[in-house]
C-alpha cells in the first residue's frame, strides 16, 4: 500500500513537472479516459485503506505500519 500511493503521488507530480510532454494532469481531466484513469487510482487507494481497516484491528495495524516505516528508514 505504502509503494502504490508513493508511485501514484510520483505521477502526480511527474505529470505537474511535464516529465510527460504530450500529457498534463489538466489534459487527463479534459479526457473522459483520463478521468476514469485518475478516479478509479484514487478509489484502488481507498479500497486499499478500507480493508486495511477492517482486517487488521487497530493496534496491530498501527504496530506493522511504525515497523515498516522504521525498516524502510522512512521515520526520522
Amino acid at each position: 500500500m505504502y509503494n502504490y500511493i508513493k508511485d501514484l503521488l510520483q505521477f502526480f507530480a511527474d505529470l505537474e513537472d511535464g516529465y510527460f510532454m504530450q500529457h498534463s494532469l489538466d489534459g487527463l481531466l479534459m479526457d473522459v479516459d483520463g478521468k476514469q484513469l485518475l478516479s478509479e487510482a484514487v478509489y484502488l487507494y481507498g479500497v486499499m485503506l478500507l480493508l486495511l481497516d477492517q482486517k487488521i484491528e487497530g493496534i496491530v495495524r498501527e504496530r506493522m505500519i511504525v515497523s515498516y516505516m522504521r525498516y524502510q528508514g522512512v521515520c526520522g
